[in-house]
């Protein structure tokens, strides 16, 4: 009886430890993607005054 008691809780934890990996690589990916579309922005901005640039002159 408490063999399956305890088998039970590990497989309880080991599926909430298995469901919070899950949220955090989620949660890394969005913030990898966030910091990826700050960097082209940048980049696309910092392209875009080079081109005013040297067009200018």
């Amino acid at each position: 009886m408490k063999k399956r008691q305890n088998e039970r809780e590990r497989r309880k934890q080991w599926r909430e430890e298995k469901e919070r990996r899950k949220k955090d690589r989620e949660r890394d990916r969005k913030r990898e993607t966030k910091l990826e579309a700050r960097i082209l922005e940048e980049l696309l901005r910092g392209l875009g005054a080079y081109i005013d640039a040297t067009e200018a002159g």
